[in-house]
């Protein structure tokens, strides 16, 4: 069975296997009924303005948001949510993809990462976002 041919349930535990395996920052990794939470660690930096006219801009210390990329099946699609590991959990986003137009399981990490990236880049505008 091709991977675009998979149900949607079937398809969340391994798209889900293998993110955890090939993403960088992911840590742990949790599997539930047609469903799968990768926890991730991405590294940002946001720019300081310059104190004085002519004086470079300055960035600040590294600092650690921890993402919950959380996968399930919706109406025989993957839905993939994006949430923050705050005290206040907010969702960041939500994106849905039909198993059929998911190749290879590659496409479905870059599919991910540049849903993630995105969505980072539109909520943390200047930030500077390290993978």
């Amino acid at each position: 069975m091709y991977l675009n041919e998979m149900p949607a349930s079937l398809l969340v535990n391994k798209v889900g296997k293998y993110l955890n395996k090939n993403l960088d920052g992911a840590y742990k990794f949790r599997i539930s009924p047609n469903m799968v939470d990768i926890y991730l660690i991405v590294l940002y930096q946001y720019p300081y303005k310059a104190l004085r006219p002519g004086d470079p801009d300055r960035l600040s210390e590294v600092q650690e948001m921890h993402i919950n990329i959380n996968l399930t099946t919706y109406q025989n699609k993957l839905r993939m949510n994006l949430i923050e590991m705050s005290p206040d959990e907010r969702t960041l986003g939500f994106y849905v993809i039909a198993p059929e137009k998911i190749p290879d399981l590659e496409f479905a990490k870059d599919w991910v990462m540049k849903n993630l990236l995105k969505t980072l880049n539109k909520l943390f505008e200047g930030y500077i976002f390290l993978f």
